[in-house]
């Protein structure tokens, strides 16, 4: 009885998570930001353009990937102008209190993060 709480349980969150991801550029930029800091680019680049995973595996391979494991999110605002999106966001612990900028893109109906070698 237990063990089918517990895979009903897993079967909700699988369900709530696969449903909340990508459908907004604030949600996307979250999960996108939370795993890279994390070191997790594999999942990270799930929620990013080609060309960004392309920039992300670049960054790792040189060794400069800067793992935070206590990285929060702090959402800021974001403006969306048809399938683009900007999120203005801190980190917790962030000593600057530095506002950054992240770039979204809709592709097939999901938000991507955008990295430009301009950015």
């Amino acid at each position: 009885m237990i063990k089918k709480l517990v895979l009903s349980g897993f079967a909700a969150m699988a369900i709530l998570f696969a449903a909340g991801c990508g459908d907004s550029p604030q949600t996307t930029a979250k999960v996108f930001l939370e795993n890279l800091s994390k070191g997790n680019v594999t999942v990270a680049k799930k929620y990013a353009t080609e060309q960004t995973g392309e920039f992300i595996d670049a960054v790792v391979e040189m060794d400069k990937l800067e793992i935070n494991p206590d990285f929060k999110f702090i959402f800021i605002d974001e403006t969306v102008d048809g399938d683009f999106a900007v999120i203005r966001y801190k980190s917790s612990g962030n000593a600057t209190n530095e506002i950054k900028a992240l770039h979204l893109v809709k592709t097939n109906s999901q938000w991507k993060v955008t990295i430009q070698k301009d950015q």
